[in-house]
Order: C-alpha cells, then structure tokens, then sequence
C-alpha cells in the first residue's frame, strides 16, 4: 500500500513537470507550447502578408475603399478600417492622395479602381514604401507615419491688404474748423502785452 502511494506521487510530480515544460508561465518563458503557438501566429501573419491578406485572412485590399483618379495620377483613399494593415502598419488615412506605390508612379500606371487595388495589395506584400499628398504635405509612409502636415503660413493682414472703411460724407459740407481770429489794432496788441506781463 505503501509503494502504491509512493507511485501515485511520483506520477503527478511526472505529470506536474510535464505540465511546466509544456505550458510554462510567462515568466518561465512561456513553456514550450506557448512558444509555438506564438511562433506558428507569427509565421501565418507573415505568410497572409506575403499572400496580401491580414492576420485573419481577409484581403488587405478589402479594408479600404479607393478611386482612381488616372488624370490626375494619384489614388484617392476614401475609406479605411481601423484595424487594416493600411492603418496599422503605413499609417494612411482616409483623404491621402497616393503618388507612388514603391518603385512605381500612380501617374501613367494606374488606371482604374481595380489596378489601384492591385497595386495596393502588391506594394503591402513587398513592404513597399507608399508616398502620399496629405493635405498639401507630401509624405513617405511609413517612414513619416508620425509626421504631421504642417498647414502653410498665413501672413498677418496688412492695411494695405485691408483698408479702413472710410466714414460716410454727411449731406452737410463740412467747414474746416477755424482759428482764432488775429487782433491788428494797437489796443489789442497792448493788452495781450499787459497779459503776458502779468503772468509771468
């Protein structure tokens, strides 16, 4: 009876050691199957990236919504969702006109909707840089992701650029105001002078 539970014992200090080699805590390291499970995560997202898709398989190029503007050469960004590779990954937003899809120029290359998601998809599985006019600001995601468009200087209103309404003209002709009228006679002039002796 005794070697029995001596046994019994051994056998759940075997199946505790193997417990904590395959399901580690996460100080431990994690275990071993932890680990791969983590590693296989990391691989699928790597291999969805390399086939255009997101972690969860959806099309990267379904969590976005573009117009082709071929005249104007760029790419218009309509929509994006907010957790699409486009977002987390470039740092595009909704209103970014694209310029360049890595080595290639919208402009002359892409001609509808359907070539812009294309190369959208193409430039994401290459890890290709993307080049956007944002608001006037050109930027390269996603090295600039983080960069926010500066808006141009505005110069401080000048008098020139915005003159003073000028008052109205009264129906009244306005009389220039008039000075005090000069004394010319020898009385006047000596009692201005008899003043001005007083006060001093």
């Amino acid at each position: 009876m005794k070697g029995a539970g001596i046994g019994l014992i051994a056998l759940l200090i075997g199946v505790a050691i193997i417990f904590w080699i395959m399901f580690g805590g996460k100080d431990q390291g994690g275990g071993y199957v932890r680990q791969e499970l983590e590693t296989r995560e990391k691989a699928t997202e790597q291999i969805n990236g390399f086939g255009g898709k997101t972690a969860e398989g959806k099309l990267v190029t379904e969590t976005l919504s573009v117009t082709a503007e071929p005249t104007r050469g760029t790419i218009i960004v309509n929509s994006l969702d907010p957790d699409s590779p486009f977002v987390t990954k470039y740092g595009l937003q909704t209103g970014d006109q694209i310029l360049e899809l890595g080595p290639l120029t919208v402009k002359g290359t892409v001609s509808s909707d359907s070539d812009a998601k294309a190369y959208l998809s193409q430039a994401f599985t290459r890890s290709d840089q993307i080049v956007v006019d944002r608001n006037g600001t050109k930027l390269t995601l996603p090295d600039q992701r983080q960069a926010a468009p500066t808006p141009a200087a505005t110069p401080a209103p000048t008098a020139a650029a915005n003159p003073q309404p000028q008052a109205q003209p009264q129906d009244q002709p306005q009389t220039p105001p008039q000075q005090p009228a000069k004394r010319h006679s020898i009385t006047g002039d000596a009692h201005d002078l008899v003043n001005q002796i007083q006060t001093h």
